[in-house]
């Protein structure tokens, strides 16, 4: 049975399923799906389709069913791409045209890619429950497992879809008559072992071997302005040639409340990042901005007490620290977290060497040392460079080194924090002249660079002191250790400590945070 035989079209066979198609999937599936052209839709559904499409002049039935056969899909994150696209890989394999395209014997094969298995089994697992669902697909199932459907068609013809994972080979079994490709997520297409981008690898083998009649469906919520898809969408959207590109946002797509609600709390939190998953909007590879003009303001809050803060009984202390004894600075900073949550930056100090001399590592951690303890803290959150100097000079005060994580992932925690409008530091001088000055400084000059594989790097500025954002990573090692090891509580002043108390704080370090902090709530741990 082939759609040209009064097989039912995709919207038909989603409504028979139950699936209630949104306006916006609605104009989409008529289009890319049922291959009704944009210039022969009507009203609302021919202007969502031109939004999605572009206005698309009526084009000769041979060359509109040869752009067809390839749909280059780039759409917001939760526009429901995955599932449709799943349920018209179902869709081909019932209704595809079959006669004389199989050898004797020959299985039809479907097959789903994406950058991990387990996300090409979520796929699997929306066909597999569309036909569990429906009496009349269920009585077509031949087998059923996590590595593959097979159904046998009305017209005896067996055909089977199966998940892979994107692969330096493409598609497993090369030399099969495929019915469909769906490429899933392309744009985070990677080679587990060789790391090498191999969406371009996929596609060239996939492709070629769809039958008369399939599809070959590329769809990804966009990332970097490169690969495969965005070659697909520049070269064909609003003017197919070789594939028709469809170019969706979230809200464009859906309208249910929830959904518009989950968008527009991303908007408000992270505007740039929303831009790209919900907006469907190219990222940059080029270097950008890490903190926004709007979040360095919020940051550094008039209101905010000055630095030099003591913490109240109930409050916990964080600190975080960055060595250097020649060409850079050390620096340590120390924030307190307030009982609503709050965390207000109330310790920052710089040791510089002097021109042509350095720095002498036990002075520096002395210091350190004397900062931490006096405000009850238990220790800092520092790298491996120059370890053994702070473990010497805090041990002895009953303090232990945190070991730190990347500046990229701090960083992300400092702006996490701030972005949640909890994390607050006290305005610098007017003339910029003083150390959080410096710091506000450092964080303007601070970059990011987005890269493939769903990543974004920090890029911290380099002086001509050799200086490297010191002030910042300290400070944000201190927010950063907040919500990995929780900080130190501030209790009842009591006596000097003995070296039974000394125990206790250390064992005290090796404890995980008993409550859920906001950072690992904001970060999804």
């Amino acid at each position: 049975m082939s759609e040209g035989d009064g097989a039912a079209s995709f919207t038909e066979f989603a409504e028979a399923l139950g699936v209630e198609l949104e306006p916006g999937q609605r104009a989409f599936c008529r289009v890319a799906f049922d291959g009704v052209q944009v210039a022969d839709l009507e009203g609302e559904d021919r202007d969502r389709a031109v939004a999605i499409f572009g206005d698309l002049p009526r084009m000769e039935p041979e060359a509109w069913a040869f752009v067809l056969g390839v749909v280059a899909i780039v759409a917001g994150g939760r526009s429901g791409k995955t599932y449709l696209c799943s349920l018209r890989l179902l869709h081909l394999a019932l209704t595809v045209d079959l006669e004389g395209k199989l050898a004797p014997g020959e299985e039809a094969f479907c097959a789903i890619v994406a950058p991990k298995l387990e996300l090409a089994e979520q796929s699997l697992r929306y066909v597999a429950g569309a036909c569990r669902a429906h009496d009349a697909l269920r009585d077509l199932i031949v087998s059923d497992t996590k590595s593959g459907l097979v159904l046998r068609r009305d017209d005896g013809q067996l055909v089977a879809i199966r998940p892979f994972a994107a692969a330096a080979g493409g598609v497993g079994g090369r030399g099969k008559s495929l019915v469909a490709v769906f490429l899933d997520e392309t744009c985070f297409f990677r080679d587990a072992n060789s790391g090498v981008v191999n969406d371009q690898a996929i596609f060239d083998a996939a492709s070629v071997r769809v039958i008369e009649g399939g599809q070959t469906l590329v769809s990804s919520t966009p990332w970097l302005g490169k690969g495969l898809l965005f070659l697909l969408w520049k070269r064909n959207h609003g003017h197919p040639i070789d594939a028709l590109s469809a170019h969706a946002a979230t809200r464009l797509m859906r309208s249910k409340a929830h959904i518009l609600a989950i968008v527009a709390r991303a908007e408000n939190r992270d505007p740039r990042n929303a831009a790209i998953e919900f907006g469907a909007e190219w990222g940059s590879a080029s270097v950008e901005t890490f903190f926004t003009d709007a979040e360095l303001d919020a940051f550094f809050d008039g209101s905010a007490p000055p630095l030099g803060r003591s913490p109240q009984v109930g409050e916990s202390v964080s600190f975080g620290g960055d060595l250097g004894f020649v060409r850079n600075s050390s620096t340590l900073a120390g924030v307190h977290q307030l009982e609503d949550g709050r965390v207000l930056l109330a310790h920052l100090e710089e040791h510089q060497p002097p021109a042509g001399g350095r720095l002498k590592p036990s002075v520096v951690c002395k210091a350190f040392a004397a900062a931490i303890a006096g405000q009850g803290g238990l220790g800092m959150v520092a790298d491996q460079h120059e370890r053994a100097s702070l473990d010497e000079h805090l041990s002895a005060a009953g303090l232990s080194v945190y070991p730190a994580p990347s500046a990229s992932d701090a960083l992300i925690a400092l702006r996490a924090g701030i972005r949640e409008g909890l994390v607050k530091a006290p305005a610098p001088a007017d003339d910029g002249a003083d150390l959080l000055g410096r710091l506000r400084q450092q964080m303007v000059d601070t970059k990011q660079r987005r890269t493939l594989g769903d990543k974004v790097t920090a890029v911290l500025p380099e002086g001509l002191d050799g200086s490297h954002g010191d002030l910042l990573v300290a400070v944000a090692q201190a927010v950063w250790g907040l919500g990995r090891w929780g900080g130190a509580e501030v209790r009842a002043a009591k006596k000097a400590p003995g070296l039974d108390d000394i125990e206790a704080r250390k064992a005290a370090l090796r404890k995980p945070p008993q409550k859920e902090h906001w950072l690992n709530r904001r970060l999804g741990r």
